[in-house]
Order: C-alpha cells, then sequence, then structure tokens
C-alpha cells in the first residue's frame, strides 16, 4: 500500500498504469474528467495535508496543483469542464461544514483599440470602437478618457456590454485633446486595451457627420461595402487593409477607389479587387463642403468566393443586445426582400429591407430598440424565416 494517486487507461489492447503523485497519503475521492483532446483532469484529496489537489496531464508530464489548503479541505470532489476546457471543483470544507467550489479563470484575452485613429481629428459625438476581449466568463468594458497622458483625473464609462461607445453631444470640450483606454473585466480578473497604454483623439464641433451604418459583405464579384450618411459632405474615400488593421492613422492604409464617391444617403462600393479565403478590414472617411474629414471603422469581411448555396437568417448579434444590433442573412440567387422587426405582440416596428437585393452574403442593422422581446421576419423569393432577439437596458 502506497498512499499514491494513480491513474489507468485503455490503449485498446491493454491498460496503462500511471503513478501521479507519491507525495503522502493522496488520491482520496478522486474526480475525473477529459478535455476535447482526452487529457486528463484529476481533482483529489491530500490527506497528509488536508488540502484539495489538482492534477492535469500535459503532453507527456503531468500538472499539480495545491488549489485550495484553508484548513480540512477537499472530501468528497467533483471535477467537470466548461467550454473552454478550464476546470470547475466542486468539495467538502471539513473545518467550516461548507460545500465550496473553485475554477480556473482565465483572464479576458488581449484586444486592440480601433478607431478612431490614434491622433485623429473627431466631431463632437465620437464613436469609439475595439476589439472585443474574448472570455468564456463573459466580459463588460470601462471605457478611461482624460485630458492627460497620466489619467490622473479622469471620466470613466463603465459596465459596458458592447465594444464600443457613442458619446453624447456637449459630452466633450471642442478643441480638447482627450486620450482613452479601455479595460476588459470579467467578474474576477482584468485586461487593458493595446496596441499602446493609450490613444488620443481632438475634438473639432466643425466637423458634424453621422454615418449611421457600415457594412462589408461577400459578395459574387468582391466585397460589397455599404453605408448611409446623415449628413452633407463633399463626398467620401474608401480604405482598405489585410488582415488586422495595422496603421493607426489613415493615411496607413490603401485607398481603394479612384474617385471620390459621392451621392446621397446610401452608398455602395464594389471592392473587386480581393482574393478568396482573404479578411479585409475597411474605413470610410467622410470629407465635408469645408474640406475637413472623419473617419469611421473598420469593420471587417473576409471573402469567400462563392455564394451561398441556400437561404438563411442568422441570430441577431449581440444577443442580448442594448439597442442596436447587426442582423445577417444569406441569399443563394438575386430576390426581392422583406427584413422587418416586430415586438411580441406583432406590431411592425420597423423595415429594415425592402428592395431587390443580389445573390450573397448580406447584413443590416437595428437601431433605438426600447428594452423587450422582438421577432425579426425574413422575407426573399418563396423564403421566409423568423428569429427572436432580446433588448435590455
Amino acid at each position: 500500500m502506497n498512499d499514491d494517486l494513480k491513474y489507468a487507461y485503455h490503449d485498446g489492447s491493454s491498460w496503462q498504469l500511471e503513478s501521479i503523485d507519491t507525495m503522502g497519503v493522496v488520491g482520496i475521492n478522486t474526480s475525473l474528467a477529459l478535455d476535447a483532446s482526452d487529457s486528463a483532469y484529476i481533482s483529489y484529496y491530500d490527506a497528509t495535508n488536508e488540502n484539495l489537489k489538482y492534477a492535469c496531464s500535459d503532453a507527456s508530464t503531468w500538472r499539480f496543483e495545491s488549489v485550495d489548503t484553508a484548513g480540512y479541505v477537499g472530501r468528497y470532489t467533483s471535477i467537470a469542464l466548461d467550454a473552454s476546457d478550464n476546470p470547475h471543483i466542486s468539495y467538502y470544507d471539513y473545518t467550516n461544514d461548507d460545500l465550496k467550489y473553485a475554477w480556473y479563470n482565465i483572464p479576458p484575452a488581449g484586444f486592440d483599440l480601433l478607431s478612431p485613429g490614434d491622433g485623429e481629428t473627431v466631431a463632437d459625438a465620437p464613436t469609439l470602437d475595439w476589439e472585443d476581449a474574448e472570455d468564456a466568463q463573459g466580459v463588460t468594458y470601462d471605457l478611461l478618457y482624460s485630458e492627460d497622458t497620466d489619467f490622473g483625473l479622469y471620466e470613466g464609462i463603465t459596465g459596458l456590454t458592447d465594444s464600443n461607445y457613442t458619446f453624447g453631444e456637449g459630452m466633450l470640450n471642442d478643441g480638447e485633446t482627450y486620450y482613452w483606454k479601455v479595460r476588459a473585466w470579467d467578474g474576477y480578473e482584468e485586461t487593458w486595451s493595446g496596441p499602446d497604454d493609450y490613444w488620443s483623439f481632438t475634438v473639432d464641433y466643425e466637423l458634424d457627420i453621422r454615418v449611421t451604418s457600415f457594412s462589408a459583405v461577400s459578395a459574387a464579384n468582391g466585397v460589397e461595402v455599404t453605408w448611409e450618411c446623415a449628413d452633407e459632405t463633399a463626398g467620401f474615400n474608401l480604405y482598405r487593409s489585410n488582415g488586422g488593421g495595422e496603421g493607426k492613422a489613415i493615411t496607413s492604409l490603401d485607398k481603394i477607389n479612384t474617385e471620390l464617391i459621392t451621392g446621397e444617403f446610401r452608398y455602395e462600393y464594389l471592392d473587386a479587387t480581393v482574393e478568396e479565403g482573404t479578411t479585409y478590414n475597411y474605413w470610410v472617411e467622410a470629407i465635408d463642403v469645408g474640406g475637413s474629414s472623419e473617419t469611421f471603422g473598420p469593420v471587417e469581411c473576409t471573402w469567400n468566393g462563392a455564394l451561398p448555396t441556400t437561404y438563411a437568417l442568422y441570430q441577431s448579434r449581440p444577443n442580448p443586445t442594448t439597442g442596436t444590433a447587426t442582423i445577417a442573412f444569406d441569399l443563394p440567387e438575386d430576390a426581392e426582400v422583406t427584413l422587418t422587426v416586430y415586438d411580441i405582440s406583432g406590431r411592425k416596428i420597423m423595415t429594415l429591407v425592402d428592395k431587390k437585393l443580389t445573390a450573397g452574403e448580406h447584413e443590416a442593422e437595428v437601431s433605438r430598440l426600447a428594452p423587450g422581446i422582438y421577432v425579426y421576419k425574413l422575407d426573399a423569393g418563396d423564403f421566409s424565416a423568423v428569429m427572436r432577439m432580446v433588448v435590455i437596458e
């Protein structure tokens, strides 16, 4: 009798045995779970030290941790893995006669600021945008902005669930330069935005251009970029980068239009100089009648080089939302399309799309919805589908 923790598995022809932990009287009250790669995770009781311990197989070796050493703990363990293969353990605290729970938390993934680009001039009500910080627990964001680089005095917008924030008119001072950064928080650990410690923007009240929607979708002959603008402009320039939006200023990007893009309210541009399977980021530069400009974006699209084979309506994202969401749908052929939003009682709230669209992947943005439950319906040719979305405060 060795009082060891041992592990046995069958390799298809015979049983294989391993002594995992031999440090004292260990291995009582074990629980085992396997991850997607069939690596073993074991929680167990260390009777010598009266601790909860944990072992996991890492390639050809085992890692050990003492999870809880606060008193007489670790009896009657049970272990399970979440969708990210993080271990969760329930166990008995004999000292306090309590049920306890431990889990391994990974901080939110690193993320970068996106727009406005570092050092750009913006209107008095800009939208600040940053990448999503992925996390198994879900995250909220705290936006900090200050007139000083040391953030000795700063303002904060906390508890944001979307990775963007639009300032209200008058919240920022005309002519002032602001420095900003973002914290992602999962309730346990934090991650700060990159790639720099902070970015800056300068407010100019003379800029008053509102781009109310901006999207890029894979179409049959390239990437179809569309946007809407509620204000008078001299025109637009469209910029592109491959991959993750390298470069912080608009001048570091590739301009893809040769002439100024003009029109009224809704604008479309087909980027035909794309390669299959490549991901692109797009920015639109709006130039006002006085010659000043403001940049919006990026939006991302991967050109798949092929048309959808079936009609499809997808879940709005994000869901739940705080009032603004994107609805995506696929068309395998050109079709007359109607996309309509209803409240839960069936009353029509708004029509997002009512026109003929070409075959491909499409998106529509819905905004200004009050908290509640809504359904949205896609009618395209003979196809019809309904999905539900939730709006929270």
